[in-house]
């Protein structure tokens, strides 16, 4: 039996093909990522800005925007654009990848690395309203490097004098997380000092170099194996 060669692959697409598809596919990133960037912004500027409410203690997203159902219709409509832009996202990259004519590798790098990075930078400066599990986080920190105690045997509310300890929830719990951490929360806590704004800085900063240091790594791993990083997210 004799397989035709032709059959096995297609050919690559020309220069010329490349040039006519990446024009309109960059047109709908662009949009993407501006819409994206939009959403971002305006919850970092009018909703959440981790300067002005860092010190607010109990307070919650829905505190903010209400508890009304034009809240609850504002916050889930974000929420659906944000997934409607990474799903054009994903749908552009993917019909360029299937196609063959995707853009240089550098361009690839950058739109892989800069929006993302963006928005991260943007979520850093954002006050928690999601969760106060943060606050806690800090308070763990402050147990072991502040007052010299163990945070597993001592809980948040075993020191109720604490500046920060207004701010954080689950008061009667001890550390469920290992050592590793509770010993970084614990210098976290130290670089923070008694200011409760550049702790949760500090926390926040950490968790957005773990944030790069696992892309990083996952980029490393998918040069690796040959695959493209972008066609992926």
């Amino acid at each position: 039996m004799v397989i035709s060669p032709v059959a096995e692959s297609a050919d690559p697409p020309s220069h010329a093909t490349r040039q006519r598809r990446w024009p309109g596919a960059r047109g709908r990133l662009i949009a993407a990522a501006a819409g994206s960037a939009l959403i971002y912004g305006l919850y970092l500027l009018l909703v959440a800005p981790l300067p002005a409410q860092y010190d607010s203690p109990g307070l919650y997203l829905f505190t903010v925007l209400g508890a009304g159902w034009d809240a609850f219709f504002l916050f889930a409509g974000a929420a659906l654009l944000l997934f409607a832009c990474a799903a054009i996202v994903w749908h552009t990259v993917a019909n360029l990848a299937a196609g063959g004519a995707g853009p240089p590798a550098g361009t690839v790098r950058r739109w892989a690395t800069i929006p993302p990075a963006l928005f991260a930078a943007f979520l850093t400066l954002c006050q928690p309203l999601g969760s106060r599990d943060l606050f806690h986080y800090i308070m763990e920190g402050r147990i072991l490097g502040v007052h010299g105690a163990n945070p597993y045997l001592f809980p948040p509310s075993a020191f109720p004098n604490d500046p920060f300890f207004p701010y954080a929830n689950w008061v009667d719990y001890t550390s469920p997380y290992g050592p590793l951490w509770v010993g970084l929360s614990a210098g976290l806590a130290l670089v923070g000092g008694q200011s409760l704004f550049w702790t949760v800085l500090a926390f926040k900063l950490a968790a957005l170099a773990g944030w790069a240091a696992c892309g990083a790594i996952i980029w490393s791993i998918l040069a690796r194996l040959g695959w493209a990083p972008l066609a992926g997210t």
